[in-house]
């Protein structure tokens, strides 16, 4: 059997990391340096394995859309806002 790509562990191992350190410090706080030490290597690793801070804050967007969408809809299914329809249509096109 073959052993899992270590590209895939290192980025599931920074964006945990990334994910804890917005869960701490918050979105603003979450900079390249405390998350490679969050999760225990180098910040050129980081960079490498996951590239630039808009990068991982895209990736965890994109890893928690279902999430999103879902609070969206509770609040939609709430009160009909026809604003929050479209929204969430658009949203769902992605």
């Amino acid at each position: 059997m073959a052993r899992p790509s270590l590209h895939a562990e290192r980025k599931k191992t920074i964006m945990a990391a990334f994910t804890r350190c917005i869960s701490k410090q918050g979105l603003e706080a979450a900079s390249l340096d405390e998350i490679a030490k969050e999760a225990g290597m180098q910040r050129s690793l980081v960079r490498h394995f996951a590239g630039n801070r808009e990068d991982l804050v895209s990736q965890v967007g994109f890893q928690n859309s279902d999430k999103i969408m879902q609070i969206v809809w509770s609040h939609i299914s709430r009160r009909v806002d026809w604003r929050l329809v479209r929204l969430q249509t658009i949203l769902h096109s992605y």
